[in-house]
C-alpha cells in the first residue's frame, strides 16, 4: 500500500499541490486576496518558475529536447492543472468571500499570467538545450536576470514603472490603485509571445544538429533578447531622458536647473514655475546648509495622466536623488516642489547607491524633507501632531524609525509624525547635527 502511494506522489503532483496551497494562502494577504493585477503578477512569477522546473524534470527524465511537444501533450493534465487551479481558487475565493467583480481580474490573468506560463516552458527548454546537467541552475539564473534587469531601468532611467516579460508590467514603486489593461500592455505581451515563440521554434529546429550550429543559435537567441531590451524606449515600453524630452519638447537651463516643460503649459505658468524653482533653491541653501553638486533636472508634465504614462505614477510627485531629477505635474507642483527638492539637497549627505538615508530608513528620509517643508495642507506639523495625540493617534517613534515601519501606518500620519520629530531635532541640535 505504501509503495503504491509513493508511486502516485510524483514530482509534478508535488509541484501542482504546492502551487495550489500557495494560491490558497495568497487569498489571505492584502491586495492578493482579490482577483486583480496584484494576484496575476505574483502568480506569473510562481507559474513561470513551477512550469519551468516541471518541464526540465520531464526533459531530463526522457533525456531529449525533441520530445518537448510530446511531453506537453501526454502530460497535459499536469500542465492544465498548474495553469487553471490558481485561477479557479481565486475565482472561488472572490465569489465566496470578497464579493468583488472578477471580469477585469480574469483579463489580467489572461494578459499577464498565461503568457508568463508559456515563457516558463520556453526558458526551461532553452536551459536544457544549453546544458542538460546544469539546466535547473541555468533556468534559475535566467529567471533572476529577467526579473532583475528591470531594476536597471528604474535606477538608470527617469521612470518608476517597467514592462517585464515575466510580470508584464510593474506600475511603479509608489502604489497606484488605478491599474488597468491598456493598449501598450497588450502590445508588449503580444510582442513577448511572438519573440518567445520564435525562440522556441529555433530551439526545436536545432535538436540533433551539430554543436557549432547550436552555439550559433543560442547566440542568436541572446541577441534577440538584448534587442528587445534595448529597443524598449523606441517601442514605448520604457522612458529615457531623451524620450521624455521628445514628448515634453521645451526646456530652459539656468545655473541651478534644467527644467523640461510640457509644451502645452501656458507661458505665464512656465515663468512662475521657474521663479518657484529658484526661490526654493535659495531657501534650501540657507535652511539645509547644503548645496547640490549636480545640475538638477526638473520634469514638469502637463497633467497627472501624462506623468503616469511617461514616468509611472499618477498620484505622487517624486524625486530620484541619485539622478538629481524631480518629476512633477504642473497642477501639484506648488504644494510639493520644496519637498522633492529637499531630497535632492539631502543627497549630498546621503548613502547607498540611491544617495538616501542609511539602511533605507524612510522615516528619516521623508521626515527630513517634511520637516524642512513644515507645511501639511497649510498647517504647522507640530500643531497636527498635537491634534493627533489629543485624538488618540499616538505613534511609537522608536518603531516608526526602524525597518519599514514607516509604511505600517497611514502615509499622512507617518509623514507628519516623522517630520515633526525631525523638526524637533533640528530646533534642538541644529541642522548640522
Amino acid at each position: 500500500m505504501m509503495t503504491k502511494l509513493t508511486s502516485l506522489i510524483t514530482f509534478p503532483i508535488i509541484i501542482v499541490f504546492l502551487v495550489s496551497i500557495l494560491s490558497v494562502y495568497l487569498q489571505s494577504l492584502p491586495l492578493l486576496g482579490s482577483m486583480h493585477y496584484e494576484y496575476s503578477a505574483v502568480q506569473s512569477v510562481i507559474l513561470f518558475l513551477s512550469v519551468g522546473i516541471m518541464t526540465i524534470f520531464y526533459l531530463r527524465k526522457y533525456n531529449s529536447l525533441g520530445v518537448l511537444l510530446h511531453i506537453i501533450i501526454t502530460k497535459h493534465r499536469f500542465y492544465l492543472l498548474l495553469l487553471i487551479l490558481p485561477l479557479v481558487i481565486s475565482i472561488f475565493s472572490n465569489v465566496l468571500f470578497q464579493k468583488c467583480p472578477i471580469g477585469e481580474g480574469f483579463l489580467f490573468y489572461l494578459v499577464i499570467t498565461i503568457p508568463a506560463y508559456f515563457f516558463g516552458i520556453v526558458v526551461a527548454a532553452f536551459s536544457f538545450s544549453v546544458n542538460k546537467k546544469f539546466s535547473y541552475l541555468i533556468f534559475i539564473l535566467i529567471t533572476l536576470i529577467l526579473l532583475l534587469s528591470s531594476l536597471l531601468e528604474f535606477y538608470l532611467n527617469p521612470q518608476i514603472y517597467f514592462y517585464n516579460p515575466i510580470i508584464g508590467i510593474f506600475p511603479g514603486t509608489i502604489y497606484d490603485e488605478d491599474i488597468s489593461i491598456d493598449s501598450t500592455l497588450v502590445k508588449y505581451r503580444l510582442l513577448n509571445v511572438f519573440i518567445f515563440s520564435v525562440i522556441l521554434w529555433i530551439i526545436l529546429r536545432i535538436v540533433n544538429k551539430k554543436q557549432k550550429l547550436k552555439y550559433f543559435c543560442n547566440f542568436t537567441i541572446g541577441i534577440i533578447v538584448l534587442l528587445l531590451y534595448f529597443t524598449k524606449p523606441f517601442l514605448g515600453f520604457s522612458s529615457t531622458q531623451h524620450s521624455i524630452e521628445n514628448v515634453l519638447r521645451e526646456s530652459v537651463v539656468t545655473p541651478n536647473y534644467k527644467i523640461v516643460y510640457a509644451l502645452t503649459i501656458k507661458e505665464e505658468k512656465k515663468r512662475l514655475i521657474l521663479f518657484e524653482h529658484e526661490y526654493y533653491y535659495n531657501l534650501l541653501l540657507k535652511e539645509s546648509k547644503l548645496k547640490p553638486s549636480n545640475l538638477i533636472t526638473s520634469y514638469i508634465f502637463d497633467s497627472s495622466n501624462q506623468k503616469r504614462k511617461l514616468f509611472g505614477t499618477k498620484a505622487a510627485n517624486v524625486a530620484k536623488p541619485w539622478l538629481s531629477q524631480i518629476y512633477l505635474d504642473q497642477f501639484g507642483l506648488s504644494s510639493t516642489l520644496k519637498h522633492e527638492l529637499t531630497h535632492i539637497f539631502a543627497a549630498e549627505i546621503g548613502s547607498t547607491i540611491f544617495e538616501i538615508t542609511p539602511g533605507f530608513n524612510f522615516a528619516l528620509l521623508e521626515g527630513y524633507a517634511t520637516a524642512l517643508e513644515n507645511d501639511a495642507g497649510g498647517y504647522d506639523l507640530d500643531y497636527l501632531v498635537f491634534l493627533g495625540n489629543k485624538s488618540g493617534y499616538k505613534i511609537d517613534l522608536d518603531g516608526l524609525f526602524s525597518k519599514l515601519n514607516f509604511f505600517a501606518s497611514a502615509p499622512t500620519v507617518s509623514y507628519i509624525y516623522a517630520g515633526s520629530f525631525i523638526k524637533y531635532l533640528i530646533n534642538q541640535y541644529g541642522i548640522d547635527s
